[in-house]
């Protein structure tokens, strides 16, 4: 089971999303997913809906320029704009699932942006 969303990042960039919660009750834990570069979000439903099985909601967005996102496909004018998207969808995960232990996941490109999000944000959202 999916749940699509969507957000609007501060630059007024619409994003689009998907959660995949778990089948009853509250999760564990929340791993919102950031894909790499010419990848979509829905590539991780089959580890999404496998993690769900497991008691962990997974929560995803396709990054400007990627899948049903807004943006001229891969391509950015600077990299504050993969932080924004990252923002606004931290956002929302906090705000979705309050109280819950959230475990920021990633792949490739998505790893990049996590680590850089964190570096300069990782503090607000503890």
């Amino acid at each position: 089971m999916e749940d699509d969303f969507h957000l609007i990042a501060a630059d007024g960039t619409q994003l689009e999303g998907t959660a995949w919660p778990i089948k009853s009750g509250s999760p564990r834990a929340v791993l919102p997913w950031l894909h790499g570069f010419a990848e979509h979000r829905k590539r991780y439903h089959h580890f999404a809906e496998w993690m769900a099985g497991h008691g962990i909601a997974v929560a995803a967005i396709d990054l400007r320029g990627h899948g049903a996102s807004q943006g001229r496909r891969g391509h950015i004018k600077s990299f504050e704009g993969y932080l924004q998207d990252t923002r606004v969808f931290l956002n929302w995960v906090v705000k979705n699932y309050p109280k819950t232990p959230i475990f920021l996941g990633a792949h490739s490109n998505g790893g990049l942006i996590a680590a850089r999000f964190l570096q300069e944000e990782g503090e607000a959202f503890d």
